[in-house]
């Protein structure tokens, strides 16, 4: 539960400190059943650095919502595009956590092809966004942790850091 995670009280976490931003994510993700994350520049390559908080995230059945912007690298959209596409994929087991651990901590074909079966099964939903007209890009740091009973929310600066969080 998310309740039972240690926060700080000046809520507040930034790296090389003793609140790591790292360290806040991964409780969270140990702890909530949904994610949602609107997210400027996104890349998988964070998955991994989070494999463990990932893994027990998916394994106790969690869903995350991602809206992020267009700026991707290839294999991301490959990933994505075959999420949303009728070629076939290969079937994830999501019943044991140490191969999801070491299947989202490996960024190869396998790992792709996870985030492919993820979104095909609705356990991630992506939504890219660009802008209309003129230049620019989505920049947004924020998301929405939440257990089914309690929420936190956090709001972030240009390094992904923790700069509000808001336990609800």
């Amino acid at each position: 539960m998310l309740k039972d995670v240690t926060y700080p009280l000046h809520r507040r976490f930034k790296s090389r400190t003793e609140w790591e931003p790292i360290g806040f994510f991964s409780e969270c993700l140990c702890n909530a059943t949904q994610f949602d994350l609107m997210l400027g520049f996104f890349s998988s390559s964070a998955i991994s650095v989070l494999a463990d908080g990932f893994a027990a995230f998916l394994y106790g059945g969690g869903k995350m919502r991602l809206l992020i912007n267009d700026v991707l690298t290839e294999q991301d959209k490959d990933a994505i595009a075959k999420g949303f596409s009728d070629k076939e994929i290969s079937f994830f087991d999501l019943s044991n956590i140490e191969q999801i651990k070491h299947t989202l901590s490996e960024r190869d074909q396998h790992f792709f092809e996870c985030l492919s079966w993820l979104i095909r099964n609705n356990r991630l939903d992506v939504k890219i966004i660009a802008p209309k007209e003129g230049v620019g890009i989505s920049h947004t740091k924020s998301g929405l942790f939440c257990d089914g009973i309690n929420k936190v929310c956090f709001d972030g600066s240009c390094n992904f850091l923790v700069q509000h969080l808001s336990i609800i």
